[in-house]
């Protein structure tokens, strides 16, 4: 029976090989039909930022806390002396205090700087040191899918057309004309429904809520998500466009400059002291 860490690695497996059917069908079948010089320049350019990021999500470090033995021994004495020892704060398996948005990853067995979720599609954990490369990931992941969807539509028309009359007699005639395509065109409309909501769900949570995938599934476990009222609220966001510059790190038309914090080193919400504009 496989364990979790065996079952990533297959799930991993599997969509890097159903890239490359999507990509087989599209090199040997589509560009053969799709040939306008925007529709190949969009195909190109997405190809590039897929597969960059791609590689990026997965081998970039997330944002692993690194701290050494004698690190350990003396945060251990001082919340021990101080009277402040919080397992909701400290990860008893890495022996260290934990930075607020931080959370220990049971797939990796580490803890991860502003952990967002552990994703088998890049086998790696999305945090600090790669979601922003996660994020475009998805955009042009989903960018690739609708283009795959594009082309396949363009080749039934030009090869398997004129179609009779109905829905049903369109698909049957498609599925008989090109079953290899068909499969992967039912394939592309699978993908691009999950990966959609996923980038979208993403964009929300950033973007206008300013928090990671982590907290919006746990955020009744952490204090600091609720006020005085037992209201849920968000500490960390500064509205729509100061999510979206901070996130990015870029300054939106000199409106709002983004600010950066220290998430290894940061362990309240009180952030004047660590946020800095660029």
């Amino acid at each position: 029976m496989l364990n979790y860490k065996d079952s990533n690695t297959a799930v991993f497996g599997w969509t890097l090989a159903t890239k490359a059917y999507l990509y087989y069908n599209i090199i040997t079948i589509y560009l053969h039909y799709v040939n306008t010089p925007f529709i190949l320049a969009s195909f190109f350019v997405n190809t590039v930022g897929l597969y960059y990021c791609f590689y990026k999500s997965w081998k970039v470090d997330p944002g692993y806390l690194h701290t050494t033995l004698a690190e350990k021994r003396k945060t251990i004495i001082e919340l021990v002396e101080t009277n402040s020892f919080d397992f909701n704060k400290f990860c008893s398996t890495c022996l260290l205090l934990k930075p607020i948005r931080s959370k220990h990853c049971s797939v990796c067995d580490r803890c991860v700087a502003k952990f967002d979720h552990h994703c088998p599609w890049v086998e790696n954990c999305v945090g600090v040191g790669n979601h922003a490369y996660f994020f475009w990931y998805l955009f042009f992941l989903f960018g690739m899918i609708l283009w795959y969807i594009y082309g396949g539509t363009v080749y039934y028309v030009m090869a398997c057309g004129p179609y009779p009359e109905g829905v049903w007699n369109a698909v049957t005639q498609s599925a008989r004309c090109a079953p290899w395509v068909s499969w992967g065109y039912l394939n592309a409309l699978f993908h691009v429904m999950w990966v959609g909501a996923l980038f979208f769900c993403q964009c929300y949570q950033l973007f206008w809520l300013g928090m990671t995938t982590n907290e919006r599934l746990n955020m009744t476990r952490y204090h600091h998500f609720m006020d005085s009222y037992g209201a849920p609220q968000t500490p960390f966001s500064r509205g729509l466009l100061g999510n979206i510059s901070d996130f990015m790190n870029i300054s939106l038309c000199g409106l709002v400059r983004p600010f950066q914090v220290d998430w290894y080193r940061q362990y309240d919400t009180n952030l004047k002291r660590t946020y800095k504009a660029v």
